[in-house]
């Protein structure tokens, strides 16, 4: 068991983006809670990825809001990093020429990879953390956090990127399409839960369906799985499992800001989340993984079931948490979900937790805020609630951390 205590934190944690020349954003105005977005330009293959700056508000009463849509996704290693081209508005006001300044801006691979695969040949308005906050400005950082929920509410849509696809995502996804969604969308709700029990069926025709399929036979002889090296039915089921498995492992489902972004995400008529999953050039719709359970175990038949995989399987099952959760339930229910920033496992939970959601921006102790240390973003949680003492939350790169809400915060105890 060791302290943390024994070497001080600084007043600001280490910087853990990808550090960028910031002048190429203007001030935010917090008044009118404007916030930054990025029109993605037009192109193709390898053509240099450009983005523009542009600004707004997510102020109900403003006439002016431009509509966007929301990116949620993995950063990946902060290390590996894309130069891309990002215009912005003249930091100059007296200046004659509205010309956008080009300012070379560097980010992750895993986002740069995303915005490959999203572009077209239309403009399109996101809003992408790591390009519309100045991640450099822990004080701006702190107010567009605090927006964050209005944020991804106030969106069109969001789109979730789950990364490129592999050989068995594109077995798994041509099934999908050509397969699977058509019984989904035919099917009442009640008959798409079943769905996987019909499917360990051998009759099934959907095997039959699949059999016949070129395109499938094609995708299905290029994996090189041991276990599917034969043509009867279980070689399908088996290669649509191990598509399933590559989906679900995909290192986005295990950040805990996710939760957050999906679950805040705008509602269609059916009040269902406009959620809307990519993985390569596939495409996955929230009701279609709600509906058919494909983040349960039933379905994935994993002899060891991860625990993050069991909580979406909670929350995907009913569309949202319980409202009775509060952020006791919460730190423990997300302990194996991951954050970069320590003082992310509380921020990313108050607008969910029904004990913080509703008085978070009363309550100084527990509002986020950039500016403090861990330690003391922990202390204030505990002063405001001291039932939460002696509770463990998982530190990325530390282990289990117990809270004390004493001097010595925190205690470690590493169960790994």
């Amino acid at each position: 068991m060791s302290s943390l205590s024994q070497t001080p934190e600084p007043l600001y944690l280490p910087f853990r983006g990808v550090k960028n020349d910031d002048t190429a954003f203007l001030p935010l105005n917090s008044g009118l809670r404007e916030i930054r977005c990025v029109i993605l330009l037009p192109g193709y293959g390898d053509d240099p990825i450009e983005c523009e700056l542009v600004y707004t508000n997510i102020d109900e009463k403003s006439d002016d809001r431009t509509p966007y849509v929301a990116l949620s996704y993995c950063w990946g290693a902060v290390e590996d990093t894309v130069e891309i081209q990002l215009y912005s508005p003249s930091t100059n006001p007296s200046s004659a020429s509205k010309e956008p300044i080009s300012t070379p801006f560097r980010i992750t691979q895993n986002l740069y990879i995303a915005l490959q695969a999203l572009r077209n040949e239309k403009r399109q308005c996101l809003w992408i953390d790591a390009l519309c906050i100045n991640q450099q400005d822990p004080r701006e950082k702190t107010h567009q956090v605090q927006l964050m929920g209005k944020i991804y509410s106030s969106a069109e849509s969001v789109v979730v990127w789950l990364g490129p696809e592999d050989e068995y995502i594109r077995f798994f996804m041509r099934a999908w399409t050509k397969h699977i969604r058509p019984l989904i969308d035919h099917d009442t709700v009640e008959q798409t839960w079943g769905l996987w029990g019909t499917l360990r069926e051998d009759t099934h025709p959907l095997w039959t369906c699949m059999a016949q399929d070129k395109v499938l036979s094609q995708l299905g002889s290029e994996l090189d799985d041991e276990m599917l090296d034969n043509s009867s039915p279980d070689r399908c089921r088996n290669a649509m499992l191990a598509g399933l498995r590559s989906l679900v492992s995909r290192p986005w489902w295990s950040r805990i800001w996710v939760l957050q972004e999906v679950l805040l995400a705008p509602k269609n008529e059916e009040s269902r989340q406009k959620v809307e999953f990519r993985i390569g050039s596939g495409t996955l719709r929230w009701y279609e993984i709600s509906n058919t359970q494909i983040t349960s175990a039933r379905c994935l038949k994993l002899a060891s079931y991860e625990k993050i995989q069991r909580a979406w399987a909670y929350i995907i099952a009913r569309d949202a948490l319980p409202e009775y959760m509060e952020v006791k339930w919460l730190l423990r229910f997300t302990r194996r979900f991951h954050a970069s920033d320590p003082r992310d496992k509380l921020f990313a939970l108050l607008l969910l937790a029904s004990d913080t959601k509703d008085c978070l921006w009363k309550e100084p102790l527990i509002s986020p805020d950039y500016t403090k240390s861990t330690k003391t973003v922990f202390d204030d949680l505990i002063r405001w609630k001291p039932s939460l003492a002696g509770l463990k939350i998982d530190v990325e790169g530390i282990g289990d951390v117990k809270l004390t809400g004493d001097s010595e915060w925190p205690t470690m105890e590493n169960e790994y």
